[in-house]
């Protein structure tokens, strides 16, 4: 049973297979005669959990390689294995492959249809699985020929024919011997119009995706093939260079708490791969900050052209991240931003629909004097090229917000790029004129990978961990060691906004397996200090931290299918617990988006006494700010306040929150800047001082 779910579960998603299920399920009910005794059926969220436990304990075996093998076999595109499976045939295997193989030489499956789309794997499920000899007899053109696969006289036999109509005519029949010479039919599954279909999710790796992306396209394409993918790579990483300079980052919006009942429990949290672990991972290698410390001065990541951000603080992607990202997913090493300056000068300020109707010279060369295609059906391929152009310019994009790449070049995502149409860059890019800028949000690069390693299944918008396939998407603040590990955590000057992991693996606790992870209650309990002013104008003010926070036990929580997690960071010397302060790891991943990051210095990096600077006119030194006297800047009458939080990752971290709390119900919120480790204390002053209006410098 395991197997067989593995290979379904390769094929099609995991929703639309539970919900077909049900539907077996559902139909058998109705079917039994009154007298017998009705049992209860398994609901819909329990048949996706065992679906999802076989999908992950297998995930390492390659289904597709046998489906392919398979519709090589019968002559049939790779594209077979993207149909929905009709459910009266999911319905007619379950019941009658059992009988089958009870008793192969007395009984026989007969499947009629009018199309080859579906039948890989249910050939894949009857031969290579239950070990039954298959015979395909196909009378549609081109692919017109009989098949068998195994030894022996046929178990299973496939009738492929050309439908009279546009009625659905697809059966499926068992029949049983009554003498030694024929079979008769013992029952029959007839198709119904309104029957569910089991929708097939077709998966390929990320390294060289956009190669074979575009490939699918142009495999009707009779010449030119090369020229037109090495012209679409220029393309479409031209295009996200050109989009990545108009990104700007949305404002603040208010975060909401999912209520759910918790418990303290001192476990940390795991990933675990089939029987592989990697909790040690998340726990040491991934979370000390040690680790990060190798990553160049600002220590933020080892990401190509970090400091190009740093410079230029309005571009919220390097061309040398995305130059990466996308020789990641072109297998090429080609692409160079010398040989992309005429197609970005050429695409930038260009609209969508500009581009449309302006296709390459190269491209239309190619497609209409060597393809020979006549124009109306070049302006289709033009058309369907340039929509995976933008969904791959997309995917680039959120490929250079991965920490460490390379990690993530077998992660099998889905390979119907339309399912990004959906998302609010891919819209947003489609309606753009070439010159206003784009508004983004945090989570968007996340909800990219999201959307292509869950599919349609996808509906967690909010999830800091997302889990699928046996591979694991997270937030990158949830490079965090937990309290067992050591008393502080990574600091966030070294955690780059927008960015996530992405590793084999799914979420466990304590033997128990979910496939996502959401911040649990945060909240700030009694905490309504106001701000405490230590330093004025005309002050000497230093690098220190007048507010300790450390971390605190982590609550835990379960849902159906999910964790909640509750992070605390408790203020020391605070007995009482009034001032501690719930959070999570979306908030923390929140809190980080709308601020701004020192640049770096060649001054020593004193402390105490000996990084005293004289404050000017309007800076005021405050305490750690709480989540009520975030915006409280009338009272001191300062323009730049500045949080005394040096040395002390817990403290950094809550006075964040509570700025970004505050900003979200401010009309005209302050600016934040974040100072990092590599710049001393009267560089951070010089900074902020050439910005104008009210800010907070977090040192």
């Amino acid at each position: 049973m395991v197997v067989q779910l593995s290979l379904l579960t390769s094929i099609f998603g995991i929703a639309s297979l539970a919900s077909a299920i049900v539907e077996v399920f559902e139909k058998e009910l109705d079917s039994r005669p009154p007298e017998i005794e009705h049992r209860p059926l398994p609901s819909e969220e329990g048949i996706r959990s065992v679906l999802r436990s076989c999908q992950e304990q297998t995930a390492n075996f390659d289904w597709s390689l046998t489906l392919l093998a398979v519709a090589h076999k019968l002559n049939l595109p790779d594209e077979a294995l993207s149909h929905p499976l009709p459910n009266v045939l999911l319905r007619g295997l379950v019941y009658m492959l059992p009988l089958t193989q009870s008793l192969p030489e007395n009984r026989l499956i007969h499947i009629e249809a009018a199309k080859p789309d579906f039948i890989c794997p249910v050939i894949a499920w009857a031969h290579h699985i239950g070990s039954l000899t298959v015979t395909v007899i196909n009378e549609v053109e081109p692919y017109k020929g009989v098949t068998t696969f195994g030894e022996g006289p046929a178990e299973v036999v496939i009738s492929i024919k050309p439908a009279k109509g546009f009625a659905d005519t697809t059966s499926i029949t068992l029949l049983e011997s009554t003498s030694t010479s024929q079979k008769d039919p013992i029952i029959t599954f007839a198709s119904d119009p309104d029957e569910f279909k089991v929708e097939a999710v077709r998966r390929r790796f990320v390294q060289s995706y956009g190669n074979a992306a575009f490939a699918r396209l142009l495999a009707d394409i009779p010449a030119g093939g090369d020229a037109l993918l090495e012209e679409m790579a220029f393309i479409t990483t031209s295009l996200a260079i050109t989009v990545s300079r108009y990104l700007t980052k949305q404002p603040d919006v208010s975060l909401s708490d999912p209520s759910v009942e918790r418990q303290e429990q001192s476990n940390a949290v795991s990933v675990t791969a089939g029987y592989d672990t990697l909790g040690s991972e998340l726990q040491t290698s991934l979370s000390r900050p040690g680790s990060h410390d190798k990553r160049g001065k600002l220590e933020c990541s080892d990401t190509p052209g970090d400091s190009d951000i740093r410079k230029h603080p309005t571009r919220l992607i390097s061309d040398q991240s995305i130059l990466r990202a996308a020789r990641f997913i072109f297998g090429t090493k080609n692409l160079e931003i010398k040989a992309l300056r005429g197609y970005i000068d050429e695409y930038g300020g260009c609209s969508w629909v500009s581009l449309l109707r302006k296709p390459p010279r190269r491209i239309e060369t190619v497609l209409t004097q060597s393809a020979g295609l006549p124009d109306m059906e070049f302006r289709d391929v033009w058309k369907d090229l340039l929509e995976a152009a933008r969904h791959l310019a997309v995917l680039i994009m959120a490929l250079a917000h991965v920490e460490d790449l390379e990690t993530c070049a077998e992660l099998p995502i889905s390979f119907d790029l339309k399912l990004l149409a959906n998302h609010p860059l891919s819209q947003n890019i489609l309606r753009w004129n070439g010159e206003t800028l784009i508004s983004i949000d945090e989570m968007t690069w996340f909800n990219v990978m999201a959307f292509l390693l869950m599919g349609r299944d996808h509906q967690r918008p909010t999830a800091c961990l997302l889990s699928d396939h046996g591979w694991t998407i997270f937030l990158n603040t949830f490079d965090q060691p937990s309290e067992i590990d050591m008393p502080q955590m990574r600091d966030p000057a070294t955690v780059l906004p927008g960015f996530f992991f992405v590793r084999r693996g799914v979420p466990t606790r304590n033997l128990v397996v979910k496939h996502a992870i959401f911040d649990g209650p945060t909240y700030t309990g009694f905490d309504n200090r106001s701000l405490r002013i230590f330093e004025m104008a005309g002050d000497s003010a230093t690098l220190r931290c007048c507010e300790m926070y450390s971390y605190g036990r982590t609550f835990y929580g379960e849902r159906q299918d999910s964790f909640l997690i509750t992070l605390r960071l408790a203020l020391e010397k605070d007995i009482s617990q009034a001032y501690t302060r719930r959070t999570g790891y979306f908030e923390l991943f929140h809190s980080i988006w709308n601020l701004r990051r020192t640049q770096s210095c060649h001054h020593p990096i004193a402390e105490d006494e000996k990084s005293a600077v004289k404050l000017g006119p309007g800076y005021v030194a405050v305490s750690s700010a709480s989540d009520n006297g975030a915006d409280d800047f009338s009272f001191s009458g300062g323009r730049v306040l500045i949080a005394l939080t040096a040395n002390n990752q817990a403290t950094r971290w809550r006075t964040l929150i509570a700025i970004a709390q505050a900003r979200q119900r401010l009309s005209s919120p302050p600016g934040v800047l974040l100072r990092t480790h590599d710049c001393c204390f009267q560089c951070a002053i010089d900074q902020i001082a050439a910005e104008v209006g009210k800010w907070w410098l977090v040192l």
